[in-house]
């Protein structure tokens, strides 16, 4: 079972946004090893109706799988899943669900969705490892 991956978000977050999460975590490993391996390798969309993002990693494989974001309206069953999204209040809000794999495959894939999730003033919830 892979690690769920909650966000929330005052924007979609889309394809062009995890693609330029993959693109500066490209630049901050530019020459991976197979251990050290988050960078970005491809940002795929899913040739099925609802859009889904396989990110992968250089000499791994996937590290992060996403789904379409959804336009969340009920901000009360938002802010109960997610508490930290109280700092949302007042706004749009979008909800993302990801999956990563357990391991340092899949932390990879979790520091990239809180990366940009934090970057355009979201919060993440994540399965914890332990």
């Amino acid at each position: 079972m892979p690690r769920d991956i909650a966000m929330v978000t005052p924007v979609p977050l889309t394809r062009e946004l995890w693609q330029s999460a993959c693109d500066a975590v490209q630049e901050r490993y530019r020459e991976p090893t197979a251990a050290e391996a988050p960078a970005c390798s491809a940002v795929k969309v899913a040739p099925h109706g609802r859009e889904m993002l396989v990110v992968s990693a250089h000499r791994v494989g996937v590290v992060l799988t996403v789904m379409a974001s959804l336009k969340a309206d009920q901000f009360e069953e938002v802010a109960r899943l997610v508490p930290s999204a109280h700092s949302l209040t007042g706004q749009s809000l979008w909800w993302t669900e990801a999956w990563a794999p357990w391991g340092a495959v899949g932390d990879a894939g979790v520091v990239m969705a809180k990366a940009l999730a934090h970057a355009v003033g979201g919060v993440v919830v994540a399965a914890d490892p332990e």
